[in-house]
């Protein structure tokens, strides 16, 4: 069985945060979707999202279940992963995004501030084991994304649903986009919260 309200359910709590009902739903937020093979999924995100499909990543059947259960959950931003230099090191937030990690605009000044940095000093960095004990795929060809391959010095993931709808596309493009100023510095990439590992090829 699709694990389908896993989704919902991390939602769910997310969108607790005093955002009023009639926003949620004409930014369609909690719309449930379904789709019959990641085809139908791509075209679905090409239409309404405009992210580029060689960027977006989803979490295999193995890993599905334990990411969304065990590491969103206990992370307090179900938007923003994080920077990451290799597989297993972070780049710590600031206490200022600490302080509310859902914020559009805290998120948006971080990333910028971090870009604009350049050199990452070692004080802010952690240990994180999320790439080598999470598996993810790419959309575009089903291939094993291995952030090792990657060749900027900084790798930023966002995480991303169907389930979110409208609300929060502005965001993600302004995230995207930061990008195309410095990009031999950062690569951004897009996680999809969505069970598509269970959909047909």
């Amino acid at each position: 069985m699709k694990p389908l309200t896993t989704t919902a359910f991390c939602i769910g709590i997310f969108m607790l945060s005093g955002c009023l009902q009639h926003t949620l739903k004409k930014n369609k937020v909690n719309e449930h979707h379904v789709f019959n093979d990641k085809s139908a999924y791509r075209n679905y995100l090409k239409n309404n999202t405009g992210f580029q499909n060689t960027k977006i990543l989803y979490v295999d059947s193995k890993s599905y279940m334990p990411y969304v259960n065990d590491y969103l959950q206990k992370d307090s931003s179900m938007l923003l992963v994080g920077f990451f230099a290799n597989d297993s090191t972070k780049l710590k937030r600031s206490e200022f995004l600490s302080e509310n990690s859902s914020c559009e605009g805290r998120i948006i000044m971080e990333i910028k501030e971090t870009i604009q940095n350049k050199q990452v000093p070692d004080s802010i960095l952690e240990r994180n084991m999320l790439f080598k004990q999470i598996g993810f795929k790419y959309l575009s060809d089903n291939r094993t994304f291995s952030i090792q391959a990657c060749k900027a010095p900084l790798k930023l993931f966002v995480n991303y649903s169907t389930e979110m709808g409208l609300l929060y596309l502005d965001m993600y493009k302004k995230i995207i986009d930061l990008q195309y100023g410095d990009s031999k510095n950062v690569e951004v990439f897009v996680i999809s919260m969505d069970p598509v590992a269970y959909y047909a090829d």
